[in-house]
């Protein structure tokens, strides 16, 4: 651990602010490792105009204890004492900044031996202690219960390091009796955080979206979520500028938090949202309650972000469906085809197939509405045999079916690919499907034609791609939401699809929204 002492070569104080100097440090830092050491240890340090929006969050207060779990070069930290000394108010702070590679932490010292000594020359004292140790392994056994002695920081802030923690990782081993495994690094550094909070305290932090919704992060959001609760959240749109430096692409978001039992339960949550860093002071913010941010559904609990108005309208309209999968008697699956496992049976070439062998489906065959196979271009097996009772397992019965890539490219405009496949369309009495491919098929009820195109085309939609977007960071939406995601009347996807089988072109857009009757924008 270090204490704090004066660092040499330091600029005069009036010449940059604690938190332009720490970027300029960072830059340094930054510059100086390669990008395969950031990928691997999940290290991307914070833009300046992110780190100052994040110490603008915090309440103001004449003293405080910070703690900056993930310090690098100390951007953040700068930033929260600027904002505080500036505010004219405060008396003084304390600065607690983990950080355990030795590479950056010469920077970490001169940056906040900078601050402090900023803030002294505006009359308020700063102290500061650099441990230099990775925050989680010095935390995991140590800060596991709400001893009150243990919640010392009324502020906490981090951009925590983003990576999946491998199953016999040891800082997740530490956590096996006492909460659920965190499936990234970034959500133990949020479950530590929050254990730390004094009962007033606020933790802000910048991650990936990606914990918002889906069953991967579900249990950690019910355990988060049920000792701190969000107060302001600023969503950034844009996949690509937030860390383009580094050319990271993932939706990320800013998360304000208080512990449960300092905010009234009819707090509402600001909500604010820009593509970038760009237009981020001049976003709008909204106010909205509680319960239309932490959603309860299906025993989960889910981080709904509606943006605008609109998004408000969508939400309000699917709401109002009571159709599900289900309930029409349909099932979602996953393509059972996993190549590397069947390489065997997988058959080369585009000419006439030999005998028993069965069309094979890639995620890359499935365009929006339309399935393309052969494909020409794809360097992949176009076949799979079916010789054996074990091999024919892997194929499914040609019918009616919506086809649905599991993933879409991160700057793909839309969440969602689907397709529909009509029975008879490839010839065929069974058909191979890959395992990044979902399927939708009749299990109780078949999907007749006129169904089947107007569920692909409601999938493709606006409609849907802006609901998910509300609720869902990832670039996937998984089998598990779509049973879970309310649809609208069969009869009005059949009138979509009947619209659609009808007209040479179409747009299907505004087909889903007149049938619907909802704005197609």
């Amino acid at each position: 651990m270090t204490l704090a002492r004066p660092a040499r070569d330091l600029p005069r104080t009036g010449e940059l602010t604690p938190s332009q100097f720490a970027a300029l440090l960072s830059a340094e830092s930054s510059g100086a490792t390669k990008r395969s050491v950031k990928s691997e240890h999940g290290q991307f340090f914070t833009p300046l105009p992110i780190a100052n929006f994040m110490a603008r969050m915090f309440s103001q207060r004449p003293s405080w204890n910070l703690l900056d779990p993930g310090a690098g070069a100390g951007v953040l930290s700068c930033a929260t004492i600027e904002h505080s000394v500036s505010s004219g108010d405060a008396r003084g702070g304390c600065v607690t900044a983990y950080e355990p590679d030795p590479r950056i932490l010469p920077s970490l010292e001169r940056s906040l031996s900078y601050a402090a000594r900023w803030a002294a020359d505006r009359g308020v004292p700063i102290e500061y202690r650099i441990i230099d140790a990775d925050f989680v392994t010095e935390s995991c056994e140590t800060l596991w219960t709400f001893d009150m002695e243990r919640r010392q920081f009324d502020r906490a802030i981090c951009n925590p390091p983003y990576f999946k923690l491998g199953a016999n990782d040891p800082r997740g081993v530490l956590l096996a009796n006492v909460g659920p495994w965190p499936p990234n690094m970034y959500a133990l550094f949020m479950m530590l955080i929050a254990q730390t909070l004094s009962p007033d305290g606020e933790m802000v932090t910048i991650t990936p979206r990606s914990f918002a919704s889906g069953s991967y992060f579900s249990a950690f959001r019910k355990w988060f979520f049920k000792r701190v609760v969000p107060t302001d959240i600023h969503l950034f749109e844009s996949r690509s500028s937030v860390f383009e430096e580094n050319a990271v692409l993932q939706e990320s978001l800013i998360l304000k938090c208080k512990p449960v039992e300092s905010v009234r339960e009819e707090q509402c949550v600001r909500l604010s949202a820009s593509q970038s860093t760009h237009d981020l002071d001049g976003s709008d913010t909204r106010r909205l309650q509680r319960t239309d941010v932490l959603v309860a559904r299906h025993g989960d609990v889910q981080l709904a972000l509606p943006v605008t108005e609109g998004d408000d309208s969508i939400t309000h309209v699917f709401g109002t469906w009571p159709g599900s999968l289900e309930k029409y008697g349909w099932q979602v699956s996953t393509g059972p085809i996993v190549p590397f496992r069947v390489a065997d049976q997988l058959v080369e070439g585009l000419g006439d197939p030999r005998p028993n062998t069965y069309p094979l489906l890639w995620m890359q065959s499935v365009r929006r509405m339309e399935i393309v196979w052969p494909w020409q271009d794809l360097r992949k097996p176009q076949f799979v045999s079916g010789d054996s009772r074990q091999s024919r397992a892997w194929l499914v019965p040609d019918q009616n079916m919506v086809l649905l890539r599991r993933f879409s490219p991160k700057e793909d405009p839309r969440r969602v690919t689907a397709a529909p496949l009509l029975q008879g369309q490839l010839g065929s009495d069974l058909i191979g499907l890959e395992n990044h491919v979902n399927y939708i098929y009749g299990r109780r009820d078949p999907i007749t034609d006129a169904e089947c195109v107007g569920l692909a085309a409601f999938l493709n939609s606006h409609l849907v791609d802006r609901y998910i977007r509300i609720s869902n960071g990832n670039t996937q939406i998984s089998a598990r939401e779509l049973r879970t995601m309310p649809f609208p009347p069969r009869e009005l996807l059949r009138e979509v699809g009947t619209s659609i089988l009808r007209q040479e072109s179409y747009d299907a857009d505004a087909v889903v929204a007149d049938a619907l009757k909802v704005a197609a924008s």
